[in-house]
């Protein structure tokens, strides 16, 4: 009786765990709505040219990130965005030792 008892509550336990949290899922997405995204824009008092600044100056910084992610870092792009103290770990070399 034990045993039997042991073992029910050990495969019906967890499925009754999942099926609660699977239950509180579908009630979330069938029966709730949900919140609208926050978008935070620029403040409504700057005017149009200095938005216009911003978002250029910040296109080159994300060109330049763009191209560090592919792999393509020059010696520009270090001596612009990366400290003195900064060093280069290449994770694909560390696979190869």
């Amino acid at each position: 009786m034990g045993l039997g008892r042991l073992v029910k509550w050990a495969i019906l336990g967890p499925l009754i765990i999942y099926w609660i949290l699977l239950g509180h899922i579908f009630c979330r997405m069938w029966f709730q709505e949900p919140k609208p995204i926050k978008i935070e824009d620029f403040p409504k008092s700057m005017k149009r040219a200095e938005i216009d600044k911003v978002v250029t100056g910040r296109k080159e910084i994300i060109a330049a990130a763009k191209e560090a992610i592919a792999g393509n870092i020059t010696t520009e792009f270090v001596k612009k965005y990366l400290t003195e103290d900064g060093e280069f770990e290449d994770v694909w070399m560390l696979w190869k030792v």
